[in-house]
């Protein structure tokens, strides 16, 4: 267990200042469960919050089942 956290703050950390879709870019993590982090992006236009989902091998994906959910 103890590697798992580790690696998920190695990764955590990884993302800090990394900007994605040339618009948002993340600031700090704000909290991980089971199936993946979020953190706290931001833009031009506003705050946002990101998710990242950790890969789980031949597994569908749950942050497509969530936004499907969303709409």
């Amino acid at each position: 267990m103890q590697n798992q956290l580790s690696s998920n703050n190695v990764l955590g950390n990884h993302l800090i200042n990394q900007i994605f879709f040339d618009k948002y870019k993340i600031v700090k993590k704000l909290g991980e469960g089971s199936f993946g982090m979020i953190f706290k992006a931001e833009s031009p236009d506003g705050n946002y919050a990101f998710k990242f989902e950790k890969k789980r091998p031949n597994k569908r994906s749950l942050l497509k089942s969530e936004s499907q959910i969303m709409i």
